[in-house]
This record gives structure tokens, C-alpha cells and sequence, in this order.
């Protein structure tokens, strides 16, 4: 499998900005990574640094086999345009349907009108939206908007997907739906990584849990 990221002793600090430990990993086509922590423990900072926000302090980050510290700022800002990014908040475009809003930000991303369309469609079904593509975003339910997000990073077509703390908000049946879509995903090959502070309530046979104290399980 390639090889998407690689971190190699990259500390993390917590709010006191001392050395807690170090963190390293390697993040390949198809896995579906958690990065397990609670508030403080680094997590958003290991998502930065994957999508070439920040560089390490101490440490080496390669993105695909390029040095993070030695890419220009406009090999990041490409890097950086082919991710896919599903954040904690599902925050959609009221007064579009979900198909609407999908084309409309495959079209931003600089998909032609017909592209756009077909990767919403695509994307829209592996995430099981198929009987919401008329709904408005409004009209949604939260478990149902944050399926709508994944989708959302999909429409173009990602090398990596980041989630930062996506299950915050669900209840157990959206959370599962959410892991079990993620999983669907990384076993089409898109790589994932997601950030939570606490356990899943659910065995994710396909999840490689790491925790931030540089513990693996």
C-alpha cells in the first residue's frame, strides 16, 4: 500500500507546552485511523501538520514522500486542495438541497458542470443519501447533515481524508453510521484519520486506534 503520511518523532505538548511524548506512524491507502486523546493532548496538531497547516518543531512529517519542512508554500497549498476535510460542526448551505450543494462545491473545487454532478451522485451514494438528494440541509437531521459532510469531502475525490472529532453531537445510531460509512470508505481505499477524546462505543474491526502517548492498539 502507498504510503500517504509519515510522522517520525514528532512531539506532542500539552497546555503547558511541555513534552508529553513523541508520535510515530505511518498512514496508507485505505486505513481508518483514530487518534485517540483527550482535550490538549495534541490531536488538532497532528491533523495540521497532515494538512500541511503547521511544520514540526522537532521531529519529520512527509506528506507522500515529500519533507514537510522543505515544501514550498505552493506545494502545500496543492496538498492542502486534495484533501478531504469533515470537521466537528456540520455546517451546510441552507436553502440548497444536498444534491444542489454537493455540485455546487465539486464547481468551486473546479470541477466542470457534468464532473461535478457525477461526483456528487457518487459521493452522495456511498454515504447513503440516495432518498435525501431533494431534501434542503434545513430540513436534515444531525446524524443526516454530518452524513451530507462526508460526502461533501469526498466530491473530490481526496487523498486523505481528515475528521476532527466528527462524532461530537450523535447519538449512538448516528455514530455508527458515521463508522460505518468511514469504514466502507477506507475499504474502497481512502484513507481516514479521526481525532476523539474518548473510547468508540463500538468495535471497528477495520480501526487502528493510536494513542497519543505513542501507544498503538
Amino acid at each position: 500500500m502507498k504510503t500517504i503520511v509519515r510522522m517520525v518523532d514528532v512531539p506532542i505538548n500539552d497546555w503547558n507546552n511541555q513534552t508529553k511524548g513523541t508520535v510515530t506512524l505511518e498512514i496508507s491507502d485505505g486505513e481508518f485511523v483514530l487518534l485517540l486523546g483527550p482535550n490538549g493532548s495534541g490531536k488538532s496538531y497532528l491533523l495540521n501538520l497532515m494538512a500541511a497547516l503547521r511544520v514540526p518543531r522537532v521531529g519529520e512529517v512527509f506528506l507522500e514522500g515529500k519533507r514537510l519542512t522543505k515544501m514550498s508554500e505552493r506545494q502545500k497549498r496543492a496538498w492542502r486542495a486534495g484533501l478531504g476535510l469533515i470537521p466537528s460542526d456540520p455546517v451546510l448551505l441552507n436553502g440548497y438541497t444536498v444534491l444542489e450543494g454537493l455540485v455546487l462545491t465539486a464547481q468551486l473545487l473546479g470541477k466542470s458542470a457534468a464532473d461535478a454532478k457525477r461526483n456528487a451522485l457518487e459521493s452522495a451514494s456511498l454515504c447513503g443519501l440516495d432518498p435525501y438528494l431533494n431534501a434542503r440541509a434545513e430540513s436534515l437531521s444531525v446524524g443526516v447533515k454530518k452524513r451530507v459532510v462526508i460526502a461533501r469531502s469526498l466530491v473530490n475525490q481526496p487523498r486523505l481524508i481528515l475528521a476532527d472529532s466528527p462524532l461530537e453531537g450523535l447519538d449512538d445510531q448516528a455514530q455508527e453510521e458515521f463508522l460505518y460509512i468511514c469504514t466502507k470508505l477506507s475499504q474502497v481505499g481512502y484513507p481516514i484519520v479521526m481525532t476523539s477524546s474518548y473510547m468508540l462505543p463500538f468495535e471497528i474491526a477495520a480501526l487502528r486506534c493510536v494513542e497519543l502517548s505513542g501507544e498503538k492498539r
